[in-house]
């Protein structure tokens, strides 16, 4: 019996990014919906569907903490890694309650990521 392949979703407003982090999973066998618009990623959004989401934080009309808490309203169980080019995250206080970190469901990682602590962050998550 083959084990069926974890799957990432992935949100950010740049491109390149998003494809980066697309190649960077799927060279380690994930299966990766990428989605550059967080509208029509929330659109396409399946709960109980994917082992781990990755939202950038920084984007036009839906930031990554709007679209987690969006997402976890159907999915309470969603696993999530934030992005951010941010050093300072008090620009998102009011969002520090929603998603403090709980063990196993929501981590953090600063832009640029590399390979291996992308890797490193979402092996964390899902074991």
């Amino acid at each position: 019996m083959t084990q069926r392949k974890r799957r990432i979703l992935v949100v950010d407003d740049e491109a390149d990014t998003a494809q980066t982090l697309r190649i960077m999973l799927e060279k380690y066998e994930f299966a990766t919906d990428v989605f550059t618009d967080p509208k029509i990623a929330l659109g396409a959004f399946k709960p109980n569907y994917y082992d781990v989401v990755i939202l950038d934080i920084r984007m036009p009309a839906i930031n990554g903490f709007e679209l987690y808490s969006k997402m976890n309203s159907t999915d309470s169980k969603i696993k999530v890694l934030f992005l951010t080019a941010l050093a300072d995250l008090n620009n998102y206080s009011n969002f520090k309650d929603i998603v403090s970190p709980v063990l196993g469901k929501r981590h953090f990682v600063r832009k640029p990521v590399s390979e291996s602590e992308l890797l490193d962050q979402v092996y964390s998550i899902l074991n």
